[in-house]
């Protein structure tokens, strides 16, 4: 019987101590249970009389799918309790239960809708495993039948991470619903170090006639950023590289006289403070004498990334004659794509340089050329027009003969404008007329008349000499 007392006792107590219990010191006060995705989601917590004032940490609870928003402190009500005010922006549709404050209150998150038409919303991240310094693109998309929306964002504080926000833009698009606007805005993002990153960005502003009609939270980003091998530098560049170069002036060069070399360094991937520092392999020698560079860096981000640029002008002054000594640039990266060190080669321009003596020497030794070579080619270009006229002078002549000794007469002839003996027999024409045609000319120079047609042996004769030319 004792044993039951004691039991009937610890009951009691525990139903007086669950009676006791104090009520939650804060509640959850909601202005509804349904919103839009990008819409905000107003409310408060409220704080008992006898509670401390609410605060922003007290809602540490309500941010797991959702963006928050405090404005401003608390506010006193009657009776000495105090209001937070908050707003609540989704990070994605459907339903959302909210709890840790007073009663758990579920609320539904819908589609972003536009003139009664959803928002087409999503967001990319180009690598969750990056390599330390590699980009990594987190980019917001929206399609939306608003043909002059656009996105803004707002500049992140993000401790160990290199940030370049990307300029929003916008482009029309064609859907199975219409012509539509296709809005893109993100960041370009360059973790410093290793390790797990946990980013919490700002939302991207929807914006429409100046101003903000909706917030997108891009939520939380996790990053495991890769460590690069140790043989990696810490200024290596970590993205594809790129070098070209021009001289100014083009073509030949004067000795002791200034020109410039353009050597420009491209990266798609990589912050322009980053570029590797190739002016480095430039040391001046005899034949070559460096003045002080001008660089200019220049990052042109856009929707596919950074893109940076070094453009530097080196003037130099040649010292000797000969090809120009600018040395061989060697560039090494690394490839995040392959994970391994890549080089490229940049062979400069090499013209001739030449100062004033070599130059005269130059215009000596092209004089004398052109003295022996011009009379040469003189009489070769008058000879080959003289054997031209009288060949065309033979075949005129061919074209007017009425009987063979005619006809043998002019193919002499033709004979001697090609630089052949007069004396050559007519057999020296095989080259150029067929076999049957020099038969049938022997036949009309030694047969009878009759027995050969000479109009047309004539013009058999005319028309091969024209087709196959001199012999």
């Amino acid at each position: 019987m004792a044993r039951i007392a004691e039991v009937l006792i610890l009951l009691l107590l525990c139903g007086h101590s669950a009676r006791a219990a104090p009520e939650p010191a804060l509640r959850l006060a909601l202005e509804g249970t349904q919103v839009e995705l990008g819409q905000p989601l107003r409310g408060a917590v409220i704080s008992d009389p006898s509670a401390p004032p609410p605060t922003p940490e007290d809602l540490r609870s309500l941010e797991g799918d959702f963006e928050m928003q405090v404005r401003g402190g608390p506010e006193p009500l009657a009776g000495g309790a105090h209001r937070l005010p908050f707003r609540l922006y989704a990070q994605h549709t459907g339903e959302i239960l909210l709890s840790g404050l007073g009663e758990p209150v579920t609320v539904e998150v819908t589609d972003a809708k536009v003139r009664g038409e959803p928002l087409r919303v999503s967001h990319q991240l180009s690598s969750a495993t990056p390599w330390v310094r590699q980009q990594v693109l987190l980019t917001m998309e929206v399609i939306t039948p608003e043909p002059h929306a656009s996105l803004r964002l707002d500049p992140p504080s993000l401790p160990g991470v290199e940030v370049v926000p990307l300029p929003p833009s916008s482009e029309p698009v064609q859907t199975a619903a219409g012509p539509r606007t296709r809005l893109r805005a993100g960041w370009a993002l360059f973790p410093l170090a290793p390790g797990a990153y946990r980013l919490d960005l700002p939302p991207v502003h929807y914006r429409l006639d100046g101003g903000t009609r909706r917030l997108f939270p891009l939520g939380p980003v996790e990053l495991a950023v890769r460590p690069l091998p140790p043989y990696v530098p810490p200024t290596m560049p970590v993205g594809r590289v790129a070098l070209a170069s021009r001289l100014e002036p083009a073509g030949l060069l004067h000795k002791d006289h200034l020109a410039h070399w353009h050597l420009t360094v491209s990266a798609p991937a990589v912050p322009a403070p980053w570029l590797p520092p190739v002016l480095r392999a430039l040391k001046s020698g005899p034949a070559l004498r460096y003045l002080p560079a001008q660089s200019v860096l220049g990052t042109s981000p856009d929707g596919s990334g950074v893109h940076a640029l070094a453009e530097h002008t080196v003037p130099f002054r040649p010292l000797a004659d000969g090809r120009l000594a600018l040395p061989q640039l060697e560039v090494q990266y690394f490839d995040p794509d392959s994970g391994r060190l890549e080089r490229v080669v940049h062979v400069p321009p090499r013209p001739l340089v030449l100062g004033i003596p070599a130059r005269w020497a130059a215009v000596a030794l092209v004089a004398t050329l052109l003295a022996w070579a011009l009379p040469r080619l003189w009489h070769r270009g008058r000879a080959r027009w003289q054997s031209r006229v009288a060949r065309r002078a033979a075949l005129a002549e061919l074209s007017r003969a009425a009987d063979a000794a005619a006809l043998r007469g002019a193919l002499r002839r033709y004979l001697a404008a090609t630089g052949a003996p007069a004396n050559l027999p007519l057999e020296r024409l095989q080259g150029c007329l067929p076999p049957e045609l020099l038969a049938r000319l022997t036949a009309a120079s030694y047969g009878s008349a009759q027995e050969v047609d000479l109009p047309a042996l004539r013009n058999s004769l005319l028309r091969a000499l024209r087709v196959r030319g001199s012999c």
